[in-house]
């Protein structure tokens, strides 16, 4: 499967040069696959990515206080900030990998805290 990657802002700029293709949609092109995918062009530093690192912890932590296994914690979380993200893509705002880190780094940083200073 090839992976047509393209870099956007608006999602009206995406829509007008790839003649309404949807983002997150494979489609058929001379007999390949293609995946349309669609980046935010986004700072690695800002008041969303504080909430992104608080979310994933908060969440990391609300797993393992469900009495999930903390690894299956730590990896339910990291779907959880990449379908987000994949979420984002498709209505339009686009796929954030920098937002994706900052939550999963926030699951890391909460699933090592309870590991080894809580003892969980």
């Amino acid at each position: 499967m090839s992976i047509f990657i393209l870099s956007m802002i608006l999602k009206h700029q995406a829509d007008s040069q790839v003649n309404n293709l949807s983002p997150g949609r494979a489609y058929v092109v001379d007999g390949k696959t293609i995946v349309l995918l669609v980046f935010e062009n986004d700072k690695w530093f800002g008041k969303d990515k504080i909430v992104h690192f608080v979310c994933g912890g908060a969440l990391e932590t609300a797993f393992e206080l469900t009495k999930m296994k903390p690894q299956w914690s730590l990896v339910a979380t990291s779907v959880l900030a990449l379908a987000y993200e994949w979420y984002d893509m498709e209505r339009g705002v686009g796929f954030s990998y920098k937002d994706a880190i900052w939550s999963i780094s926030g699951a890391v940083t909460s699933y090592l805290i309870n590991k080894y200073v809580f003892k969980r």
